[in-house]
Formats: C-alpha cells, structure tokens, sequence
C-alpha cells in the first residue's frame, strides 16, 4: 500500500500565469530545476527516515508534474506498511511522513521557489525575444 505525498507548487502555476498570460507546461530547463529539488528533498527524507532493513528507505521515489496547469511533484514510498512507520516511542497512529515531510519541504521551500521563478523568468525572456519583430521592421527615427 504505501503512501503518496501530493506537493503542488500552486504559487508556481500562479507565477507562470502572471508572467505568461496563461498556463504553460514547464520547459526542460525548467523541469531540471524541479527535479533537481525534488531528488535534494528526497534524500533528505531518507537521510532521516528510519532504517531496520532498508525496504521502505528503499523504496521510495518522485514524480514530477510539469503540466499545463499542474506544477509539482509526488513524494511516494511503495513498501506496503511506509505508512505505519513512526519514530521509536512514538505514536503508531502519528506516521513519520506526515511531520518529516513537511519538515523536509520547508528547508528547501524558499531556494526551490526563487531558483523555479529565475528558471522561468529566463524562459519568458526567451519567449518575448522569440517572439519579437525582426528589427529591420522596426521604424527609424524620421522616415
């Protein structure tokens, strides 16, 4: 059974449609810096998670969303009892990724999201050049 932990950046999805005038998928850059994050966040999750024989710290994983609308990731661990893990002498009905998660995610939070919002403003910089009339198009001063 394990668990899934949903983390959605809904301040990012806002972000995109400021600066984009809608909702965008995120571009490969963009996705490196995600992903990049979610794996720093990861191991510090199983830096901190209790090890007996190694499954459930083995078994987890992410997985990114980058979709039009959707920004985020999933932290996931497969072992059939991860969400009965608590720390020793604590409350079973307490499971550990409820509190060490969150707790994780804070310490990256701040840094995830300006490196995100750099990524994307880079993106738009991009775009708006991209985008641009060739400069011959443009009127000089007097004609």
């Amino acid at each position: 059974m394990g668990f899934v932990y949903p983390i959605r950046l809904t301040s990012i999805e806002g972000y995109i449609r400021t600066v984009n005038g809608s909702d965008r998928p995120l571009t490969a850059t963009e996705i490196a810096v995600l992903s990049d994050y979610a794996d720093r966040v990861l191991v510090d999750i199983e830096d901190d998670w209790p090890v007996d024989t190694a499954t459930s710290v083995d078994s987890f994983s992410t997985t990114l969303h980058t979709q039009r609308g959707y920004i985020g990731f999933d932290i996931e661990n497969e072992a059939d009892y991860a969400q009965y893990i608590h720390r020793k002498g604590g409350n079973p009905e307490n499971p550990l990724y409820l509190t060490l998660i969150p707790s994780v995610l804070l310490s990256w939070r701040d840094d995830l999201l300006q490196d995100l919002r750099q990524a994307i403003d880079r993106t738009q910089a991009e775009l708006r050049n991209r985008n641009a009339p060739p400069s011959f198009w443009a009127r000089r001063p007097g004609a």
